[in-house]
């Protein structure tokens, strides 16, 4: 199986989200200091459809708070507004149906996508970074993620909103 190296980020210009390739350019460097998103171009008319040739030029720079790593699963379904595939990075929130306290149908958030480094895996985790994989079974393995609900991003602000976290 080959796995997919893609990054997004938001762009610093206009706040937009990007997905590519990541630049980084230390601080200390002669030229164009910061983070950068190389877009990737894909290339319907190509049969098969090709993937990942990098766009010369046409590079974006990025708000390095906001990167996130492509896990190579994706989703079918979000909650709102649509029902379309959505790859799930790092960063996004995870979720399935249930109730909140008064009984009324809601979208309960089950964790975070984050990269454990110590176990070199993909975990969901809670909003004081631990792992949700022991406390939700099954439900958080990454296995079964695509039967989760895709709630966005911690990058999101208020309804779909996206703002720039410094």
């Amino acid at each position: 199986m080959t796995r997919e190296i893609l990054f997004k980020a938001q762009r610093l210009d206009n706040g937009e989200w990007v997905e590519g390739n990541i630049v980084d350019v230390p601080e200390d460097a002669d030229f164009m200091p910061g983070a950068y998103i190389l877009p990737r171009l894909v290339s319907a008319r190509a049969d098969p459809p090709t993937k990942g040739r990098i766009m010369l030029g046409g590079f974006f720079e990025v708000d390095p708070a906001t990167v996130c790593q492509y896990t190579n699963i994706d989703i079918q379904r979000e909650a709102w507004p649509s029902s379309e595939v959505h790859k799930i990075f790092t960063g996004d929130m995870l979720g399935e149906w249930g109730e909140d306290e008064e009984g009324n149908e809601c979208v309960c958030i089950l964790g975070v996508v984050t990269y454990w480094e110590d176990e070199g895996r993909y975990v969901l985790a809670d909003e004081d970074g631990l792992c949700n994989d022991w406390t939700l079974e099954d439900e958080a393995k990454p296995e079964n993620w695509p039967n989760l609900i895709h709630c966005g991003s911690i990058h999101d602000g208020e309804g779909g909103q996206h703002e720039r976290v410094d």
